[in-house]
């Protein structure tokens, strides 16, 4: 009697988690410091990404030698990410990474393959 009220305890609790908090993006990154945040709406979330599937999309701007933009893909899991990585086309100049939940394009203001992807390597690691 005690384990089934304790068990209707445990489930009752976890249920009122709440979904995933915010998520805190990096304030710098290898010398970039951010410069700008605009939440996309659902009407710009490019096709790749499936909008069902999308819980927060941000775009953010790094300003440094070669200012980089980031569109953040926040999803409802890793499997939605790794879709819209596997959707995603290469565009000239944009660079395009899968992260846990998250999937990220990152383009630069100058094209720099090497930089841009340092960058989105940083950015990944710090992404919480």
């Amino acid at each position: 009697m005690h384990c089934g009220l304790l068990i209707t305890t445990l489930m009752l609790l976890a249920a009122c988690g709440g979904g995933p908090a915010n998520p805190v993006y990096p304030r710098a990154v290898k010398g970039y410091a951010l410069s700008g945040e605009q939440v996309l709406t659902g009407e710009r979330v490019p096709d790749y990404v499936k909008p069902t599937g999308v819980v927060r999309a941000v775009q953010l701007a790094y300003q440094g030698s070669n200012p980089v933009q980031v569109t953040v893909f926040e999803t409802t899991g890793s499997s939605v990410a790794f879709e819209a990585l596997q959707t995603w086309r290469a565009q000239d100049g944009k660079r395009a990474v899968h992260a846990g939940r998250y999937f990220l394009v990152g383009q630069a203001e100058k094209p720099d393959p090497a930089a841009l992807d340092a960058f989105l390597t940083e950015f990944e690691k710090q992404l919480q």
